[in-house]
């Protein structure tokens, strides 16, 4: 690859893991000021698994590839992260506090009611041994209801910002952290808390919540390892040792860099865009899938970093820096450009939005969760790329097609008795407003 050299040093990599790891964090801080946005949590993404993990990569080198190739992966994510802030900042920039409306209380008690029922619901299906809660579909059930849970306290105009529903909204957090995550996926866990606190953020905009989540991470980070580490142990009685638990979170930036390599060395030819057909085939059965679909990007990779592993159901993760790369080469992550901003763009604004469009109707407090979610799970995205991102959110969805409904047959018009006022007395109809 032009401009780089195979033999650069370890050194580099650890000055350009620091340079991404600050300023991810400050792009996080400083976009949106006291609100929390997606493109902001796209930087702050970015400053784990780039900065984080080039930083890694140079102190404890893991030598699959010259270090010469890990300094080109951290520059040109680096390149693109920059030029994505340029296009998407203002256009990404979240309501004011004067801009946001409240929904009517009755419809913010029926989404608050509609995540609890749920919530207990998946709970009791989980303790009678019922497949289903235990399911990815199950999971992104609990997600969604928590989330609903969530907005719907939050999201009144008697809601004070310490006040006892943040405690129910943390404890059904603390829930879905301790009695519905199995262990895997810890990113779940990491787009939930995002979705809290872009919700939280919006109906109170604080900065300390930006700075308290800065530095709750490393704290939170050591616990989602510990959490793994405890997982292979239960699997398997030593499989814990010689590990850290953060694999996940540092190989991306070590795969990317091998995808730098093979292309420059021409071992591989990019995909040209191959991998990206896989996500609209996601709605399909994997048994009504054709069989001319590609594989998702994650087992696409694992001919190339681990071989002898392809078709037994491992995968790996590149970033989506990697995702674009592996499907155009460097083109790629200049077509990736314009596309982030766009979405970025997109989420925030439609978030700002549904912010505005509270008070509109019974539905827009589902509209306000379905964009959070979206935005939150934003880390998915920036860990594996399209794929996985899009199927998290699918298994979201069931559960707020069903609060939708439930909305609808609320606020519908309801025909009572006819008024004994007389017989010229029209019917008395009860909108929604007086329900």
């Amino acid at each position: 690859m032009a401009g780089f050299h195979p033999d650069a040093d370890d050194e580099l990599n650890v000055a350009l893991g620091s340079v991404a790891l600050g300023y991810g964090t400050w792009a996080f801080l400083a976009h949106g000021a006291s609100q929390i946005t997606a493109l902001g949590l796209f930087n702050y993404a970015f400053a784990i698994f780039i900065g984080v993990g080039g930083l890694s990569e140079g102190v404890n080198p893991g030598r699959v590839t010259a270090p010469g190739y890990v300094s080109a992966a951290i520059t040109l994510a680096i390149t693109v992260q920059l030029l994505v802030n340029l296009a998407a900042w203002r256009r990404a920039s979240p309501a004011t506090g004067n801009d946001v409306t409240m929904p009517s209380l009755r419809d913010a008690r029926i989404v608050t009611w509609v995540g609890a029922i749920a919530i207990a619901g998946m709970f009791a299906a989980q303790r009678t041994g019922i497949p289903y809660a235990d399911s990815p579909v199950g999971d992104g059930s609990v997600f969604t209801a928590v989330t609903l849970f969530a907005a719907g306290l939050l999201f009144r105009v008697d809601t004070r910002p310490v006040s006892p529903r943040l405690v129910y909204i943390l404890g059904a957090f603390g829930l879905y952290v301790t009695v519905f995550h199995q262990g895997t996926g810890r990113l779940r866990l990491v787009a939930l808390a995002c979705v809290i606190g872009l919700l939280l953020t919006a109906r109170f905009p604080h900065r300390a919540v930006k700075w308290a989540t800065v530095a709750a991470t490393p704290l939170a980070i050591w616990w989602l390892a510990q959490d793994r580490l405890e997982l292979q142990e239960s699997l398997q009685p030593g499989a814990s040792e010689g590990r850290t638990g953060l694999e996940s979170m540092l190989s991306p930036i070590r795969v990317f860099a091998q995808i730098v390599e093979a292309i420059d060395l021409r071992e591989v030819t990019p995909a040209w865009g191959s991998t990206f057909l896989s996500v609209p085939f996601t709605v399909l059965p994997q048994n009504l899938q054709p069989e001319w679909v590609p594989q998702a990007l994650g087992y696409e990779l694992v001919g190339l970093v681990a071989p002898e592993r392809e078709g037994s159901g491992y995968s790996v993760v590149a970033t989506v820096y990697g995702e674009w790369y592996w499907n155009f080469g460097w083109i790629g992550l200049m077509l990736a450009v314009p596309v982030l901003a766009w979405l970025f763009g997109t989420l925030d604004g439609y978030f700002r939005r549904a912010m505005v469009a509270l008070a509109t109707g019974p539905q827009a407090l589902l509209m306000t969760a379905f964009w959070a979610m979206l935005a939150g799970g934003i880390a998915d995205l920036a860990w594996s790329g399209t794929h996985t991102w899009v199927v998290r959110q699918l298994t979201r969805l069931g559960l707020l097609a069903i609060a939708a409904t439930i909305m609808w047959l609320a606020s519908r018009p309801r025909r009572h008795a006819w008024s004994p006022r007389g017989v010229n007395a029209g019917p008395t109809w009860v909108g929604s407003q007086n329900a």
